[in-house]
């Protein structure tokens, strides 16, 4: 698959609530952009139902993605890895990429399975240390 758009982002941040800043800085790009489908991925269902909750209490309209879901839509969705596996998005963002949360060979598939998603635009936040797996450099 040719993968069209703009090189991937790896943003660190030092504090959680700077990740939570940048998460919601790309969900306004993404509404003022021609995109149809944003993920926002989390590496667990625990996670992504936090931030589906917080993103909701700042006012975020965003539709959460679990077990149960029987598909998505256009718009902006938050879900897992693993669930996401299969399916694209115009643009993605993968939260909590840090060495903390990605470290084992395991951990390193399903971030780059979440890494993958993304059709035009990857942005991949890293609170803390950024994981082993993301290249070097940093845009």
């Amino acid at each position: 698959m040719e993968r069209h758009g703009e090189a991937p982002q790896v943003i660190p941040c030092k504090r959680p609530s700077d990740a939570k800043a940048r998460i919601v800085d790309e969900i306004e790009a993404f509404r003022v952009s021609d995109h149809n489908s944003l993920a926002i991925i989390a590496k667990t269902q625990k996670q992504a139902n936090r931030l589906h909750r917080q993103l909701t209490e700042t006012g975020v309209e965003t539709r959460l993605l679990d077990a149960n879901s029987e598909g998505y839509s256009a718009g902006i969705m938050v879900c897992t890895a693993h669930l996401a596996k299969g399916l694209e998005f115009d643009r993605v963002i993968v939260t909590d990429a840090s060495a903390d949360t990605y470290h084992t060979d395991l951990e390193r598939n399903l971030l780059y399975v979440a890494c993958t998603r993304a059709m035009h635009r990857l942005t991949v936040i890293a609170p803390g240390e950024p994981s082993q797996f993301l290249p070097k450099t940093i845009a």
